[in-house]
């Protein structure tokens, strides 16, 4: 499952299946505010109180059933919600890389991850 690098993502939103893929669902805690969606509805949210440990897998092109662990582990403490949207946002993943955005012309734009 990959996850979308999103600057207008205060928090990573994960979906409620990586809770359960962890181990966590059982101990997650609900958000008291919950999220807001593109489409302006609010939606529910649930926390894991100690936060989890987070870390980037490369896929190389060459070899994409190889994947590898690259750059360094990191804390992360995302929402977990009900819907498929899977979102590394500002408040974990921005502080440990930095991203640089190259907007192209006419396809979307390109990013660096440091």
């Amino acid at each position: 499952m990959l996850a979308i690098v999103d600057s207008g993502a205060a928090r990573s939103m994960f979906p409620w299946e990586i809770a359960q893929r962890l181990g966590i669902d059982a101990a997650l805690e609900p958000d008291a505010q919950g999220a807001m969606g593109v489409e302006g509805t609010g939606f529910p949210t649930w926390s894991h109180p100690g936060g989890i440990q987070g870390q980037v897998v490369r896929i190389p092109p060459a070899n994409p059933a190889q994947p590898e662990l690259w750059g360094p582990a990191f804390s992360m403490t995302p929402s977990f919600c009900h819907k498929s949207v899977f979102l590394l946002g500002r408040q974990d993943f921005f502080l440990t890389y930095r991203v640089l955005f190259h907007p192209a012309t006419s396809a979307p734009p390109k990013f660096s991850i440091f």
